[in-house]
This record gives structure tokens, sequence and C-alpha cells, in this order.
């Protein structure tokens, strides 16, 4: 399982699928994918015939990008960490707010420095 992501410091999007998978133990590979340095994005994304943004989670053949997606994907695959609620109303009621603040924030520059 290979986690490509952008600066945490800078990225929510790339923080949140890195976190959830460190805090919940779940063993991946990172690579970093600056936006500010060269042309790595785009060279990567060229390679994978993907959108070129970040993050990127690919298991094997299956490629998914979206943090949202990824945790999905990660909360259905590991239902042992307990990423997501068990119960199918109170997943609803989380998801809600993560769907909110991905279109809320979409346009707001993140630092955690």
């Amino acid at each position: 399982m290979h986690l490509y992501i952008a600066y945490k410091n800078y990225s929510s999007w790339s923080l949140r699928p890195w976190l959830a998978m460190k805090v919940a133990g779940i063993p991946f590979e990172e690579t970093l994918l600056p936006f500010a340095h060269g042309d790595s994005l785009k060279q990567f994304s060229e390679q994978q015939v993907l959108p070129a943004q970040v993050p990127v989670l690919i298991v094997d053949d299956l490629v998914i990008w979206d943090s949202l997606a990824i945790l999905e994907y990660l909360a259905e695959s590991y239902p042992e960490c307990q990423l997501w609620p068990e119960s199918r109303a109170l997943r609803a009621w989380h998801v809600r707010p993560l769907l909110k603040c991905t279109v809320v924030l979409v346009r707001c520059a993140v630092s955690f420095r």
C-alpha cells in the first residue's frame, strides 16, 4: 500500500489519510509529491494516468484519490481499526461534516506552522 501526498503542513487533504493510517497502525509506504518543487506531481499523474492532485492511495492495481474516498476504503478494509462508526446512521452523521469541510475549504490555504 502506497500513499502519495503533498506536505502535511500545508495540505490538510494529504494529512487526513496519513494521520488515519498512522493512528490506526495500518502499514504503508509514503511518497512526498511537493506542490512547489518542479513537476513531480505532474510527472506522477502522467505516469499513473491520474489527475494531478494528492492524496492518492495505490493498493496493488487499485488507485484511490481524494482523502474521503481513501478513508472510506481504509475503514472498510480494516474494520478492526474502527475508523468509522459501526452504525450506518452514525456513519452518515459523521461523514456529513467531512463533505462540508471539503466543499467549504476548497479555496482556503492551510498552514500548520
